[in-house]
């Protein structure tokens, strides 16, 4: 291959490597270090070995990039919670709880008290060591969660079976009730009816429709005080935070921050009124695959 093919192919990888800096460190390594390499090679005439070296170089950083991607997100997440926390009086960081054997098998588990997978724990863990071990107890007022036990082990977890931690339980935080659908596949349904499950005026067969949930966030955001750290679920949340934007079940160990409002609601208003008047979401992470990260 002619040297300016692989002079090139060096400018492509740098560029696609700028498009990838996530680290001061990288763009360092490319000014101070690269550069000079570059002159240097092209005065003796060694461009191919450059090329090779480059796409090596290249693919080593993108690994690395794609590690500590999610470490320094988590950082920057911690930083924007505790300035958020110092600047709110009344907020509420939900957290889903971690996969459940019920999801892992694909079946309908609302108020099916399902424990958490070997995953699910897995997933758990990392919130604990990522960002609750940066939380400390001045930080937050009261936890409050869901009374299921997928709820409880995730909460454990996050907090490392922390004795001083004390636990509120609350119905209102419970998943949607499926009623006649508990425990049934989810692909087993009929399509008709998959199609409709996810709209807001659906109702389950002697179960709960979505506006159900929506009525019993409403209930329990009702008169809190404080910072609250709250472990619920998926559908709750999603419910909760539907009419700020949040139109999809976010994955098992997300966390939400939400800050109350200080505005007036009146009784006329719809559920999705009265949620959207009141709530304001800070932000919403998502959990990445953490199958290789313990």
């Amino acid at each position: 291959m002619k040297g300016d093919s692989f002079a090139e192919l060096f400018s492509v990888c740098v560029l696609l490597r700028a498009g990838l800096l996530l680290r001061v460190s990288n763009l360092i390594i490319l000014l101070l270090l690269e550069v000079p390499i570059l002159f240097f090679f092209i005065k003796l005439r060694l461009l191919p070995i450059l090329g090779c070296l480059e796409i090596v170089l290249i693919s080593g950083l993108c690994v690395l990039d794609i590690y500590y991607f999610y470490k320094m997100s988590l950082a920057e997440l911690i930083t924007n919670t505790k300035n958020i926390l110092k600047n709110k009086k009344n907020s509420f960081i939900l957290v889903r709880s971690c996969e459940n054997i019920g999801a892992l098998s694909g079946c309908l588990s609302g108020w099916l008290d399902v424990k958490l997978s070997e995953y699910g724990r897995k997933q758990a863990k990392y919130l604990s060591l990522e960002y609750f071990i940066h939380l400390n107890k001045n930080d937050f007022n009261n936890v409050y969660m869901s009374d299921m036990k997928r709820a409880k082990d995730t909460a454990d977890i996050c907090f490392a079976y922390d004795d001083s931690i004390k636990y509120i339980q609350d119905k209102n935080l419970r998943e949607v009730c499926y009623g006649k659908h508990e425990g049934l596949f989810y692909d087993g349904l009929p399509k008709e009816e998959k199609s409709q499950i996810n709209k807001q005026d659906y109702k389950f067969p002697d179960g709960e429709s979505w506006n159900d949930v929506k009525i019993r966030a409403l209930d329990f955001i009702k008169d809190k005080q404080g910072i609250n750290i709250v472990f619920t679920h998926g559908g709750f949340i999603t419910s909760m935070l539907y009419s700020s934007g949040v139109k999809n079940i976010l994955p098992h160990g997300s966390i939400a921050l939400v800050s109350m409002n200080n505005n007036t609601i009146e009784d006329s208003m719809t559920a999705d009124d009265k949620l959207k008047t009141l709530l304001s979401v800070e932000y919403v992470y998502k959990i990445p695959d953490v199958s290789e990260l313990i």
